[in-house]
């Protein structure tokens, strides 16, 4: 009895399509130019767009596993473990005048100068 149960989950879970098959990213070919990058290409040249990137669940990154080059994913965001649909909204900026602690500590710099 077992034995029936265990061989009909493997087959549920190996017909069954992943979460995230409906919309997989074309990714470029991950090789030996590209080990290291991120991709969407502009996380590469920016930090905030890797963790837009990341709060998304699309980063990727090129790496070399033992012979082949391949994309692993970094992060995934919890709308999609919850079986939601992913909103990549943009955060707004924030800047050092909106942190009152980090707006205290630049005044006390400006006056001992």
């Amino acid at each position: 009895m077992h034995y029936f149960a265990l061989t009909v989950l493997l087959t549920c879970l190996l017909v069954s399509p992943p979460a995230s098959a409906g919309r997989k990213p074309e990714l470029p070919k991950c090789g030996s130019d590209r080990q290291g990058k991120y991709w969407p290409e502009e996380a590469n040249g920016s930090r905030e767009k890797i963790l837009a990137a990341a709060r998304c669940g699309i980063l990727h990154r090129c790496v070399k596993k033992r012979w082949t080059y391949k994309w692993e994913r970094w992060t995934i965001s919890f709308q999609e473990l919850k079986g939601e649909d992913v909103s990549c909204e943009a955060r707004p900026q924030t800047s050092v005048d909106d942190d009152p602690a980090k707006a205290d500590e630049k005044s006390t710099l400006g006056e001992t100068n």
